[in-house]
């Protein structure tokens, strides 16, 4: 009797363990799916984060280059007379530009859509306006909105954005929001600004030009703050070069931004190269293996930056050295603690950016 009553107790508890472990089971099955959900949910966010962000820099950037190529057309009347045949000079501007806009598949109130490689990544851009500022005839304001959508989401840049160009009474592009004059910035926020005002192309404490790099930068400026080797004088071609002699009063080159404010604008430590890319990690070597240029590269190095191919972008290694080798060309903006051309042939080329990663 004993032993059957055993054995009675035995099986209950055995049945009880086997119900408390299912059900013990079902909750931490139940977490875990929700907190992969949550995973999922928060990455899918920041990716809508990033496309919104590559939606606005592609638009900016087209703005920035049509507005640039107008400003040469009215003078070169690439256009029949008849299409912008305006006696304001910022009427004429305007019909350039729009032309201009065309090439970036960019029309008003025309959406443009870009896909990418996975086709639940979108982006579609709208301008919606193109007009003379307000108690200003000489600015034009474009009017535009972004809209990033990755799978069952969709995020607005609200409210619209608005980019404002400023006509001189000569034709010429003015910011109306930046100094034209260098002033050396007092904190790291101002940095940006500085950079883009001065059209800053190459900006070091230490430049070191071996053999004999061809160094374009019309209109442009030059930084070095503390060490210059140049035998062969390759900076004849920049507009404003600051040597050591009076660029030691110059502000330090900016830290890197925490990492968190890399994330929030899209981007990623993969070193896999691919147009308009934003890498932001330790020290990394770009090589396109002759291919056609990588185009809009933006990289935030911890450490080095070594080009060993063709490139657009900017660069920014605040901690450590840019090196441009061989033959390989640069067209954009480099802020290095040392930049270093090692090759005999290598060319670099000033190109202004919208976004910087400073």
């Amino acid at each position: 009797m004993n032993a059957k009553n055993e054995a009675g107790y035995t099986l209950v508890l055995v049945l009880l363990t086997i119900t408390l472990i299912f059900i013990f089971s079902l909750t931490l099955i139940s977490n875990v799916l929700n907190s992969a959900n949550q995973n999922k949910k928060t990455e899918e966010k920041i990716q809508l984060n990033r496309l919104l962000e590559m939606g606005i820099t592609y638009v900016e950037e087209s703005v920035d280059k049509a507005s640039s190529d107008a400003a040469t057309s009215l003078y070169s009347s690439s256009l029949p007379e008849s299409e912008c045949n305006f006696t304001n000079l910022t009427d004429q501007y305007v019909c350039y530009f729009k032309h201009e806009l065309k090439n970036y598949k960019l029309v008003p109130n025309q959406k443009l859509n870009r896909t990418l490689e996975e086709e639940a990544e979108q982006f579609k851009m709208v301008i919606e306006s193109i007009k003379q500022a307000e108690n200003d005839n000489s600015t034009i304001e474009v009017t535009y909105t972004v809209t990033a959508s990755l799978n069952e989401y969709i995020k607005e840049s609200t409210p619209p954005n608005i980019i404002r160009i400023k006509i001189n009474e000569h034709g010429e592009i003015e910011n109306p929001d930046d100094s034209s004059e260098t002033e050396n910035p007092d904190t790291e926020s101002e940095f940006s600004k500085f950079v883009k005002a001065n059209n800053i192309f190459l900006y070091t404490n230490n430049l070191d030009l071996n053999g004999q790099p061809t160094i374009m930068g019309p209109g442009a400026t030059a930084v070095i703050r503390q060490v210059i080797d140049d035998k062969h004088n390759s900076l004849q071609q920049v507009t404003n070069v600051y040597k050591p002699t009076n660029a030691t009063t110059f502000a330090d080159i900016p830290n890197l931004k925490q990492k968190s404010w890399y994330d929030e604008r899209g981007y990623t430590s993969s070193t896999t190269l691919t147009n308009n890319m934003k890498y932001f990690g330790p020290t990394i070597g770009l090589n396109n293996n002759g291919n056609s240029p990588f185009i809009n590269v933006t990289i935030a190095s911890k450490g080095d930056i070594t080009l060993n191919g063709d490139f657009t972008g900017v660069l920014f290694a605040p901690n450590g050295t840019v090196t441009i080798a061989g033959n390989k060309t640069f067209k954009g903006i480099i802020v290095a603690n040392k930049i270093t051309f090692s090759g005999t042939s290598a060319e670099v080329y000033f190109e202004a950016s919208s976004k910087l990663p400073f």
